[in-house]
């Protein structure tokens, strides 16, 4: 087990119905390293139409989309490259769908680090989503 910040946000919702945003390398080795069968994980949302339908590590993998069909999800995105972008990619996109009353995006696990973004500006990201360019 360890005690990095991604796992200490998966324990407050250990209880909850999880989907992991993102079949990515960032969850590949966190499955491999730790044991989540005590979560309710109900699989993996991957926008990669290649990887809808298929299992990553054991999980499903679902379309955005099938998000409607779910209620009481909370969705922790594992994306840690530019996660800032995705996680704001991923709070549109919920706006977008009208689930915002459904399904809950907890908190970014990969904030309050330094992030290079698309633009090559270099931002240190706090606790608060403040932005600060270095």
């Amino acid at each position: 087990m360890t005690n990095s910040k991604f796992y200490k946000i998966l324990n407050l919702y250990k209880d909850k119905n999880i989907m992991f945003w993102g079949a990515s390398l960032f969850l590949k080795d966190f499955i491999q390293k730790n044991d989540l069968s005590g979560f309710h994980i109900l699989g993996i949302i991957d926008k990669n139409k290649e990887k809808m339908g298929s299992e990553f590590m054991g999980y499903k993998v679902f379309s955005p989309l099938e998000l409607v069909n779910l209620k009481n999800a909370y969705i922790i995105s594992t994306v840690k490259n530019s996660s800032d972008i995705v996680y704001k990619k991923i709070s549109d996109f919920l706006d977008f769908a009208n689930l915002q009353q459904k399904i809950t995006l907890v908190e970014n696990p990969f904030m309050n680090r330094i992030e290079r973004l698309a633009s090559n500006h270099i931002y240190l990201i706090n606790d608060r989503n403040e932005k600060y360019e270095v």
